[in-house]
């Protein structure tokens, strides 16, 4: 977790400190709540950018003059709290995935939410989903080919590049433990809110904010009772896109460990290929994004949405 002084600087970068010691909204008397969950969350997807531009322009960590061309021996960052205070914090960088959640789950226990470290398998990337919805606003689609573009695979093979946190309440009078999935690295995909899991699968099929007028919900995977699948719904859209499936228990510190060395190491990692940094702006209804040598504004007003591209190279 988060010391205390890294917490108040996380919470001045987030947009949420006041003078003095920590006090969070909503954090005192009663400790950690499900607004306060809430608030930090949109908070940091407003305040902080995912960007994947180290893994593109990494510093050379050699001198051997026996090697031609660059050399990475190691990644040129790492998922320790100082590295990510130091490069999110106060060097006011963005991250990718892992980055940007380790740094709301250190915050998140600082504040004293029980927290867990989750991986996933993404089943569509962003280049498949922008296809899949384009054939769908074509009317290319029969019905029988929309319930299979919604049906998840049974397969659950296949490395979990992507990691995000369950977020756990402390029951309060009696009630069960409250678990809720936290995911602030989804680039122009992300979750405006908490995503609530339920072992009585009450609440399958509730639909959670993401920005630009998606929509996200969960349902179980099937088989055993902790695998879940995420999908996402495009504003216009009538179809649940897949888009990740997870276990929703503890993955093994080597295994996040692995997926950052691969991240930063292989040049084949990133996704979209080209330097990328997105955020969102006005609530979550607006996006300013860099991909390449383009950088796009996008709006949303009242169902429709506009896009305007400040520069193209």
């Amino acid at each position: 977790m988060l010391s205390q002084s890294d917490l108040q600087s996380y919470l001045k970068r987030v947009g949420l400190a006041t003078t003095g010691p920590v006090q969070a909204p909503g954090l005192q008397p009663q400790g950690p709540t499900l607004n306060l969950l809430r608030q930090i969350q949109k908070h940091q997807l407003l305040s902080i950018p995912y960007e994947n531009l180290s893994l593109h322009w990494r510093p050379v960590h050699t001198t051997d003059t026996t090697i031609p061309g660059p050399s990475f021996v190691s990644p040129p960052f790492d998922l320790s709290n100082e590295s990510l205070v130091q490069k999110l914090i106060l060097h006011c960088r963005g991250g990718y995935c892992l980055e940007l959640n380790c740094l709301l789950g250190a915050a998140l226990q600082a504040l004293g939410f029980s927290v867990v470290r989750v991986t996933a398998r993404i089943v569509c990337g962003f280049e498949v989903l922008s296809e899949r919805l384009a054939s769908e606003r074509a009317g290319a689609l029969t019905e029988d080919q929309i319930r299979e573009t919604e049906t998840f695979s049974s397969d659950e093979s296949g490395w979990e590049t992507h990691q995000m946190l369950l977020v756990s309440l402390l029951p309060t009078n009696g009630s069960d433990r409250e678990e809720y999935l936290v995911d602030v690295g989804l680039a122009k995909y992300s979750i405006l809110e908490p995503i609530a899991l339920s072992s009585s699968f009450s609440l399958v099929g509730t639909e959670y904010q993401g920005v630009m007028g998606k929509r996200f919900r969960i349902s179980p995977a099937g088989g055993s009772g902790d695998r879940w699948n995420l999908s996402v719904r495009f504003p216009g859209s009538r179809i649940w896109f897949p888009y990740y499936t997870f276990a929703a228990k503890a993955a093994d510190p080597a295994q996040i460990a692995n997926i950052h060395y691969y991240m930063s190491m292989s040049p084949s990692s990133t996704s979209p290929p080209e330097p990328f940094a997105t955020m969102p702006r006005n609530d979550g209804a607006g996006q300013v994004t860099l991909q390449g040598l383009t950088l796009t504004m996008e709006e949303r007003e009242q169902g429709s949405e506009k896009e305007r591209r400040i520069f193209c190279y």
